[in-house]
Formats: C-alpha cells, sequence, structure tokens
C-alpha cells in the first residue's frame, strides 16, 4: 500500500492518530517519526495494532508442537503394552482420545 500511494497512506495515518486525540500538527510529527525508520513497521503499528514484529518464534513452536504430539502418542503404544490381549483394542480406542484431549 505504501508503494502505491505513500501521500494517501500518510494521510491516513495522520488522520488516524487525529482520530486518537492528537493535534493535527502533532499527529503528522508523530507520523512523520513513524514512517523515518520504516513505513511498513508504522503502518502495523498504528492501523493494526501489532506491536511486535517479532515476538512469533516458529521455530520454537514448531519444537513444542513436536514434543506435545510425541509425548501423546506415547500414551496409545503403553497402553498396548500393559493392556491384556482381550482388551487391547479397547484401551487403545479410550486412551487415543484421552490422549488427544490432553493435548
Amino acid at each position: 500500500m505504501w508503494q502505491q500511494n505513500p501521500e494517501g497512506e500518510f494521510a491516513e495515518m495522520v488522520a488516524n492518530w487525529c482520530g486518537r486525540g492528537l493535534s493535527l500538527e502533532v499527529a503528522e510529527k508523530f507520523a512523520v517519526d513513524l514512517t523515518w525508520n520504516g513505513a511498513l513497521e508504522a503502518y502495523l503499528r498504528g492501523e493494526v495494532g501489532l506491536i511486535d514484529l517479532h515476538s512469533a518464534s516458529p521455530k520454537l513452536a514448531a519444537l513444542v508442537s513436536g514434543f506435545a504430539f510425541a509425548i501423546a502418542a506415547t500414551l496409545p503404544f503403553a497402553a498396548t503394552a500393559f493392556a491384556p490381549a482381550e482388551h487391547l483394542v479397547h484401551a487403545v480406542l479410550i486412551v487415543t482420545p484421552v490422549a488427544l484431549t490432553a493435548l
């Protein structure tokens, strides 16, 4: 958006800050200061409400998710190890939903 119409986006940002209670002069100064280091970050902070652009860690999220699924997957296998042969299917059918719910 900034690349297509930077003047319009700047005016919209100024209007946005005026709508939040700043005077026109202060809103223009504030918008200039915000866009000095990065117009995209200023847009995300001001209009979308994102504060920190680097708060998510996809690698950590994938690692924790994989670990949780691995732990939950061991429970049905443990049920097969400890359940009597005649109740094996029932044990797995009971333990599996419980393990998935625990996730």
